[in-house]
């Protein structure tokens, strides 16, 4: 497990979004020595949002190559499963903070939904 300060959802655009609008929620991690990979599930209320895009964040990429596999997305039970990015390389791993994935949502009715990070797995790889 890699030593990270926090792992976190951030809604990049507004806390409040009108329905039928798409917003965009950022999984940032902050504090991290050596990330090689992770992966995580997200879930989220499907009666109120739905997803439409899962992009992966700039932050593993920035110490080179990386396999990305977006989530399997259930839009009828509110998950996103396996989501994952990995280095390609015995090279050194991210430090520091920033972007893991990217994942956009319609506001598809009124109402407040909660997100949910689980199954979070962060490993480290340091290479001598």
């Amino acid at each position: 497990m890699a030593s990270a300060d926090s792992v976190s959802l951030n809604v990049s655009s507004a806390a409040s979004v009108p329905q039928g609008n798409n917003f965009t929620v950022d999984v940032n991690i902050s504090g991290v020595t050596d990330l090689y990979d992770f992966q995580f599930d997200l879930s989220f209320d499907p009666t109120i949002l739905q997803v439409t895009n899962i992009a992966e964040g700039a932050f593993l990429p920035g110490a080179g190559a990386t396999f990305f596999l977006p989530g399997f997305i259930d839009n009828s039970s509110g998950t996103i499963t396996f989501n994952a990015d990995t280095l390609e390389a015995a090279i050194p791993g991210a430090n520091g903070a920033g972007t893991l994935i990217e994942f956009s949502f319609d506001a598809s009715s009124v109402g407040t939904s909660f997100l949910n990070l689980d199954n979070i797995i962060c490993r480290i790889r340091r290479v001598t």
